[in-house]
């Protein structure tokens, strides 16, 4: 398995575990060889913004003045000198618009790349898309044999590094060879982009060495990769040519078993989203049996339904008469819903099968599908016991990128904060949260916290004796943000008639609403804005504190 702390386990984490350890060693060699993406320097055009240095080209206005002072003193020198074109002017400097570089590699998946060129392929693919990447650059790459239409800049072009865009690469093998015409159309589509850094990667012979582009000083890279005809040999060779810089290497194919797993698609295919079912054919089933979450600043509420499913309803921002609109998500046989969290634009469920942890996007495009397990360092760090009793909320502590997926991070049974990262699990604290525990069960410290909340954002009005307490019986679910008479932190507590809400600021005591049915679960979002219920009808209620209004109540059908 490749080390997370490898500079290749972004890329690598893409694909099946057995297949990094064997790459590895060929991403590096390759690396080496290709080198770093520098910055090509721009002249002749732009605004001209002082001087830059010396050229022996120039008009004569520029010369520099120690070659006037030659004339002067040594006028046959001064001939001679111009005669011999050695004379030495001012370069101009120009200024340039600020842009992103931008670095494309043209592949050539066609029939004189078979078997370990096309690996080659994948290598040089996966080399220089991390070049790129630490270079502050655009990465595209594209098909030579399927050119862009003209008036289309994008067609043809992937942008960025996923998994679906490695398998696209690696299933996107085809039966011709590149046309001239094909080439004369990428050059012409980099010449009017004015691409960075260009490179074709194919078999030798593609373009002819030391080809420009016309208009363009950059030269093209080549990667030319070819079979090694010798018996008994398993091996590749590369050249990799720029400019003047050309470099041989030959590299050990892996073992044959992971080749064929590799040229046969390598990458899962992501899976397709599960669509949503109407309430009215699967009566019931909408009935709540988890706490509800409130998701993505309380924009979403998502709840474990009847029919062992995630139901995902999107919370209006005033109250409405009709029906929120949601959407159904099934869980996988024998997985056991954790945790849940939103990010971009998509629920993401954290679930335990078999006694280890699995992460799995509703969309199959963040977190990857064949690499949903998130195992401990320590084995033993996950036991039952450490499961949650109710269902958890997930927070996004990493957004990730287009070559790494979020990192998560949720409480567990035990108070701890587990951190889930791209290719494992973590305990980032022991009991972050076991002074808020405690607040339901001791009153020492409840008294010592409603104190200081008594101090929290704005002075207290003159008052003695202890701070206002909670009725005996009160639940706390969460904090919460009081504005009259003053900006002010408390707790949100719910009655022991399980129907009244209440705010403890440490000051006072306040009663923001009552509902009519008994409330069985009730969770608030982090800034304490919202608040859902579910009463134990299946009732889904989801309040606005501030506004004391109702924003959604759905009744479960029966």
């Amino acid at each position: 398995m490749i080390a997370p702390d490898s500079p290749w386990a972004p890329l690598l984490g893409l694909l099946p575990p057995e297949l990094g350890p064997t790459l590895g060693p060929w991403l590096d060699r390759l690396a080496l060889a290709v080198g770093p993406l520098r910055a090509r320097a721009r002249t002749g055009s732009g605004v001209p913004d002082g001087f830059e240095g010396l050229s022996l080209r120039g008009p004569y206005d520029r010369l520099v003045l120690s070659e006037w002072a030659l004339a002067d003193v040594l006028p046959e020198e001064f001939i001679r000198r111009a005669a011999q074109g050695e004379h030495a002017f001012y370069q101009l400097a120009r200024r340039e618009e600020a842009r992103a570089k931008t670095s494309v590699a043209l592949f050539d998946p066609g029939p004189m790349q078979l078997g370990g060129p096309r690996i080659g392929q994948f290598a040089a693919l996966l080399v220089l898309a991390r070049r790129a990447r630490e270079a502050g650059a655009t990465f595209a790459w594209a098909t030579l044999q399927q050119p862009p239409e003209k008036g289309d800049a994008k067609a043809g072009l992937h942008l960025g590094l996923d998994a679906p865009g490695l398998r696209s690469f690696l299933l996107g093998r085809t039966a011709l060879a590149p046309s001239p015409a094909d080439l004369d159309a990428w050059f012409e589509r980099a010449r009017r982009a004015d691409w960075e850094d260009l490179w074709i990667v194919g078999p030798p012979g593609t373009i002819a060495p030391g080809r420009r582009i016309a208009g363009v000083k950059t030269p093209v890279g080549r990667i030319e990769l070819g079979d090694v005809f010798e018996p008994g040999a398993r091996a590749l060779d590369l050249t990799i040519v720029r400019g003047a810089h050309r470099r041989s290497l030959r590299l050990d194919l892996p073992p044959e078993p992971e080749c064929l797993q590799l040229l046969r698609g390598g990458v899962a295919p992501p899976p397709k989203p599960v669509p949503p079912e109407r309430l009215a054919r699967t009566p019931g089933v909408a009935r709540p049996v988890s706490p509800p979450i409130l998701l993505a600043d309380g924009r979403k509420v998502a709840f474990v339904d009847a029919g062992e499913s995630i139901t995902v309803y999107t919370v209006p921002d005033t109250p409405s008469p009709k029906r929120g609109r949601y959407l159904r998500y099934a869980l996988e046989r024998g997985s056991h819903p954790i945790a849940l969290a939103w990010t971009r634009r998509r629920l993401v469920i954290v679930s335990e099968r078999a006694g280890e942890l699995h992460v799995h996007d509703t969309h199959g495009d963040v977190f990857r599908a064949g690499a949903s397990r998130r195992p401990f360092d320590d084995p033993s760090a996950w036991q039952p016991s450490t499961r949650p009793a109710l269902l958890a909320r997930a927070e996004v502590t990493s957004s990730g990128d287009a070559l790494q997926s979020p990192t998560l991070a949720f409480l567990d049974g035990a108070s701890r904060l587990i951190g889930l990262q791209p290719l494992r699990a973590t305990v980032l604290a022991a009991a972050p949260l076991a002074a808020l525990q405690s607040l339901v069960s001791a009153s020492t410290p409840l008294r010592t916290v409603l104190d200081r909340m008594a101090r929290t954002l704005a002075p207290p009005p003159p008052r003695s004796g202890p701070p206002a307490m909670p009725p005996a019986g009160d639940t706390v679910l969460g904090f919460t943000v009081g504005t009259h008479p003053a900006l002010r932190l408390g707790l949100l507590t719910l009655a022991a008639d399980r129907c009244t809400l209440r705010r403890v600021t440490g000051v006072s005591v306040d009663r923001l609403f009552v509902v009519d049915r008994p409330v069985r679960y009730a969770t608030a979002t982090p800034r304490g804005d919202r608040v859902a219920l579910v009463s134990d009808d299946g009732t889904l209620e989801v309040w606005s504190l501030p506004a004391a209004q109702c924003l959604l109540r759905v009744v479960a059908p029966t």
